[in-house]
């Protein structure tokens, strides 16, 4: 894809998804809900749109991430990493070595949350459940 593509499907993500549930709820009087929605949304947002997973899958490796590397020098390191490995390894080793790096950080930063998660939903669903019956 390229970055024009991602960044209006950013952008309309976040408009659809974000901003007019936002504004929904505030203009309907729901201002506390507001306020959770804002707080959920925002800890959601960082977790889908700063994830470990997505920038291993693009750099396969974390080593970019020292506060002393200036921005040209990152992109100068990516531009290397990125002809280092299309010039010596072929298209299955990378992506073999990618989508592993991706099931090993995914289950190490999310599948703990995902329960947790899960397990508080579905509490919530059988109270729901349980008030209306």
């Amino acid at each position: 894809p390229t970055a024009k593509m991602c960044w209006i499907f950013f952008v309309t993500e976040i408009t659809f998804f974000f901003f007019i549930p936002l504004i929904t709820f505030l203009a309907s009087g729901f201002i506390t809900f507001g306020w959770i929605f804002i707080l959920i949304g925002a800890f959601s947002g960082m977790r889908r749109y700063l994830s470990a997973t997505v920038l291993l899958e693009e750099l396969g490796t974390l080593d970019l991430l020292a506060r002393s590397a200036s921005e040209s020098n990152l992109r100068a390191t990516v531009r290397s990493r990125r002809g280092v490995v299309s010039g010596r390894e072929s298209s299955v080793q990378k992506w073999t070595e990618m989508h592993r790096i991706s099931d090993i950080i995914g289950t190490i930063s999310q599948a703990r949350s995902k329960k947790v998660l899960r397990t508080v939903l579905f509490s919530l669903l059988l109270f729901f459940i349980a008030i209306i019956a």
